[in-house]
């Protein structure tokens, strides 16, 4: 079985390409498994299969360009329905008018119901919701079909993956599941430079900044937890969502030589003290 490894996690064990995965037991979880499928810079599609729907998530080179799952909960009427962005009269008559070569959306902006621009964020955000919603299983089989092309398709993805992998860690609920991701409770983490083009096109908010300014130091999770106001909850999702991408590792495993405190102040804000 051929496995893949994150180069940015020293010492991590490689992640099959294929396999079942329990989130409880397994060493890594569904942000590592994508993480490192995007890290193999290979284009095709990742299929993820849980008892509540089929999920393809398709890369090009790497990254996330389009998703595509099976349960009705994803379709893109659903996802207008649910944000009051259509009626359900007119969704019911137009979903009798869609056949192959004739979709939901197109439908849509036809009859004057969506603006053109309103429909490429609409697609954007219900694939992104598929990614996000495969967070949230914990028992599922996987594999990874390489392919010459990810997905052909009008709208696709830009979202760059670590905003997916911070996003979609936030909404996990399970606290066994965090922890079991950050690991060691008591061990310092510190930022790691070499990641500037990753932080700057992943648009962080605020929060998401002022963390990873906080480890230019080695701090525990407890001192980071005390020394913002967020739930700590909230840091926790965040720290190991930080800790897959490889933007913080454990303190010992970041040698002074390795960062640029310079470079990465210029991202978070303001000069970085060395001291």
């Amino acid at each position: 079985m051929v496995s893949i490894s994150a180069e940015k996690m020293p010492g991590s064990n490689p992640i099959p390409l294929e396999g079942q995965l329990s989130c409880w037991t397994d060493p890594f979880d569904l942000p590592e498994l994508l993480f490192a499928v995007s890290e193999t810079g290979k284009t095709g599609a990742l299929i993820i299969r849980a008892s509540e729907a089929e999920k393809e998530i398709y890369l090009h080179g790497g990254a996330v360009v389009f998703a595509s799952s099976s349960s009705s909960d994803d379709r893109l009427g659903t996802y207008l329905l649910q944000r009051d962005q259509v009626s359900l009269q007119d969704l019911l008559r137009l979903s009798h008018q869609v056949r192959p070569g004739v979709r939901l959306g197109t439908l849509l902006v036809q009859h004057g119901l969506l603006p053109s621009d309103e429909l490429r964020r609409a697609v954007h955000g219900q694939v992104e919701s598929i990614v996000m919603g495969v967070f949230g299983w914990t028992e599922v089989s996987y594999a990874f079909h390489e392919q010459p092309s990810a997905k052909e398709e009008a709208i696709l993805l830009t979202t760059p993956l670590p905003r997916l992998i911070v996003d979609g860690v936030e909404r996990v609920a399970s606290w066994q599941r965090v922890t079991k991701g950050l690991g060691s409770m008591d061990e310092p983490l510190r930022i790691v430079s070499g990641n500037e083009s990753a932080l700057r096109s992943a648009d962080l908010d605020t929060a998401s900044l002022e963390l990873l300014a906080m480890m230019r130091h080695p701090k525990s999770i407890g001192e980071i937890c005390e020394a913002t106001d967020m739930p700590d909850i909230a840091v926790c999702r965040k720290l190991w969502a930080f800790q897959v991408l490889g933007w913080v590792r454990p303190a010992d495993e970041v040698s002074e030589l390795d960062l640029d405190l310079d470079g990465l102040g210029m991202i978070l804000g303001g000069p970085l003290n060395r001291r």
